[in-house]
């Protein structure tokens, strides 16, 4: 086999067929061994997936010192068109004081685009 050289662009293609149903992508991994080692890596993105994907899914805070108001944003890019009635749901986010209800007042530029359905809870 040929080389692969350290700063150049090694491109691969090849053609398969994809699942019969929807599925999760995967995200292959990459390695090489023998001589030099070079090791396991997770690819860039995941493929095979007739499901969407979140290309962007980034959360920031406003305020990090103890006992002020602190706004969480929320960035999301989805690989798909998302129409209007799916769920989007963010979980995992525990910790803040701020008592449990099920009306959170959300606010940003995209607000209008979702509602809060269920109960939030701080626990």
């Amino acid at each position: 086999g040929v080389a692969l050289i350290n700063g150049v662009d090694t491109v691969v293609s090849f053609t398969v067929i994809n699942p019969p149903t929807a599925q999760v992508a995967v995200r292959p991994t990459v390695k090489a061994s023998g001589g030099l080692p070079v090791a396991e890596q997770g690819m860039s993105d995941a493929v095979l997936g007739g499901l969407g994907t979140w290309t962007k899914a980034v959360i920031a805070e406003s305020d990090i010192a103890p006992s002020n108001t602190n706004t969480i944003t929320f960035t999301l890019v989805p690989s798909v068109s998302l129409s209007a009635g799916q769920t989007v749901t963010i979980a995992g986010l525990r910790g803040s004081l701020t008592t449990d209800n099920s009306q959170l007042v959300l606010s940003g530029a995209s607000a209008g685009k979702f509602s809060v359905g269920g109960t939030t809870s701080a626990a």
